[in-house]
């Protein structure tokens, strides 16, 4: 990539911002809500449509489904990459979009199927020991092993 298209990206204004009277998550059991989630990446179809989904703290889930069922932008707009275009999603009882960016790091913990994958996994594992690293400086917690 050319530094031209670098700082282009960098420049790049994020979709997602920080609500006027966000606060940080409190992490207490670590559940995750699905409430009524529809989103659409335009206005042509929606990719996720009345999703219901409850994630107690401390459990292993797997989302599973055919190539463009919404898995992975089910986990994109749980790490706020994205909102809802209805519907909400929460964390310990607290919408996501009322919390602040700065303060809402989720661990990213994705599989993947393919073989080319494993330098991604490797880089992954690093991010995801520094991200550990920085939570637990700021708000103790645990998680469990898969």
């Amino acid at each position: 990539m050319d530094a031209e298209r670098m700082l282009e990206i960098f420049q790049t204004k994020p979709n997602v911002a920080d609500d006027e009277d966000a606060k940080p998550l409190i992490l207490t059991k670590g559940e995750i809500e699905f409430k009524n989630v529809i989103f659409a990446y335009d206005d042509r179809k929606e990719i996720l449509k009345g999703i219901n989904l409850k994630i107690g703290g401390g459990s292993t889930v797997a989302i599973v489904g055919e190539t463009g069922s919404g898995k992975s932008t089910t986990l994109k707009l749980l790490h706020r990459f994205y909102d809802p275009k209805s519907g909400s999603i929460e964390i310990d009882g607290q919408d996501i979009r009322k919390l602040t960016m700065e303060r809402y790091i989720l661990p990213p913990c994705f599989c993947f199927e393919n073989a080319t994958s494993n330098w991604v996994m490797k880089l992954t594992n690093i991010v995801f020991a520094k991200t550990l690293r920085s939570c637990r400086k700021t708000q103790p917690f645990s998680m469990k092993p898969l």
